[in-house]
């Protein structure tokens, strides 16, 4: 009885330390995905976009121009211009999850997955082409890039909100 009580317990003791090391890789995956990530952002700030309707801005022109033109805004129409900023910044934000789905896309064309993306998504070119695993961050950044052009000039220039809308950059 004694016998099977320490192999009971060998058991419940490997699963646990199996549990335990499977959380912790995928936690340090996680980790290193965060920091290439990163870089990859470091490194495309100040490049010209890849996306052809850039016009070849940068990123970081992309960025401090909306915010520049929501300061200026704010300072016509007051702090009901603010909201602009905070939806379209909270927006582009929630849609990291969707970033990683439409890359995966590009990824692997022939998976389920494309069947729940927005058609117009896929007309409108958010899904990358070819994407390569030795190009996977690349693939990542133009969809990155993708939807932050459709949510900072197009989303907020087609807009209803006149004191939302700013120049095409």
């Amino acid at each position: 009885m004694k016998e099977k009580k320490n192999f009971i317990q060998i058991i419940i003791n490997f699963l646990g330390s199996l549990i335990s090391c499977t959380i912790s890789g995928l936690i340090l995956i996680l980790f290193l995905l965060f920091v290439a990530m990163t870089v990859k952002v470091i490194d495309r700030w100040n490049q010209p976009m890849l996306i052809p309707e850039a016009h070849g801005i940068t990123y970081s022109e992309l960025i401090h121009n909306r915010l520049d033109g929501w300061e200026y805004n704010e300072d016509i129409y007051g702090e009901s211009a603010n909201h602009c900023k905070v939806i379209t910044i909270s927006g582009l934000s929630l849609s990291f999850p969707m970033q990683i789905i439409y890359t995966y896309a590009g990824f692997n064309p022939d998976s389920k997955v494309i069947n729940y993306i927005d058609p117009r998504d896929i007309r409108a070119g958010y899904i990358p082409d070819n994407v390569k695993i030795t190009k996977l961050l690349e693939g990542w950044w133009w969809v990155v890039e993708k939807f932050s052009w459709g949510t900072y000039v197009d989303g907020i220039t087609n807009s209803g909100v006149e004191l939302c809308r700013l120049p095409v950059p």
